[in-house]
């Protein structure tokens, strides 16, 4: 219990020191009178587990035990819309930012971009655009785990890198393993409340289905009590991973979602 307060404890003072480098940018921007014309927009890279259910200290780590890893800050400020100050509680995506950030400058995205503009949201145009979060990973630092299944193994960090001196001495992945690292990604598909998890396995693929309405923490694969949802879901997982085709709402449910089966008998 002391080890876990000490963690989440400096957890929330890298959090605190974050606020006060923020403060410290836009302090700049008023200085330099650069910011009625700058577009801010505060992310990360990644959430972290910091010993919720089903999962224990991870980075990045993966889709198991929550969402605390997949969801990240996404605070705009924008010129002019000060008086729109608003939170939306929708799915949005990294990769919309790019496109939002050059749609507000006027300049249209790359077509190669598979996000949409968020702007919509940000002028209050529509309530829900429908947005699935497709993601994907593959963590070196530590064995892969899920009660019940064998995921596909991968040697762990120490034995896939190796410090390469002729790039400042970072950490490079080998050749050897270039293969296995893409045939071992970890993969996921999300809705509002629904989450389907694909993860490569030694015998089969595994495919677990939660239900974040009931399950935030995700400690129960409901694929079965679900099959239409499940179906639908991989479906779309599937087109998204061969095809790069960016999912919607409406593409995973074309009818609507189906109705929920009733609670089991005891």
């Amino acid at each position: 219990k002391e080890d876990v307060e000490q963690i989440i404890g400096l957890y929330d003072g890298g959090v605190a020191r974050f606020d006060d480098c923020v403060k410290r940018v836009v302090d700049q921007l008023k200085a330099t009178g650069q910011y009625e014309n700058t577009i801010i927009l505060v992310t990360s890279d990644h959430g972290d587990d910091l010993f919720e259910p089903n999962c224990t200290f991870g980075h990045g780590l993966c889709f198991n035990g929550g969402d605390q890893n997949n969801n990240i800050p996404a605070v705009f400020r924008i010129p002019g819309m000060e008086s729109k100050s608003r939170t939306v509680p929708k799915i949005v995506r990294s990769i919309d930012f790019a496109p939002t950030i050059l749609d507000l400058c006027g300049i249209k995205p790359d077509p190669r971009m598979e996000g949409v503009s968020l702007r919509p949201y940000l002028e209050e145009k529509v309530e829900d655009m429908g947005l699935a979060f497709f993601g994907e990973t593959s963590y070196l630092f530590c064995k892969r785990y899920i009660p019940g299944e064998k995921p596909r193994y991968i040697p762990p960090m120490d034995s896939t890198t190796a410090i390469d001196e002729t790039f400042n001495t970072n950490f490079v992945l080998k050749d050897k393993y270039q293969k296995l690292v893409l045939e071992t990604k970890e993969r996921v598909i999300r809705t509002e409340r629904w989450k389907l998890v694909f993860t490569p396995g030694e015998d089969s693929n595994i495919l677990r289905l939660y239900d974040l309405k009931n399950d935030p923490h995700c400690e129960r694969n409901v694929a079965l009590q679900y099959p239409e949802i499940f179906a639908a879901m991989e479906r779309q997982l599937m087109l998204w991973m061969r095809e790069r085709k960016e999912s919607r709402v409406p593409d995973i449910f074309p009818k609507g979602e189906p109705p929920s089966p009733p609670p089991p008998t005891t």
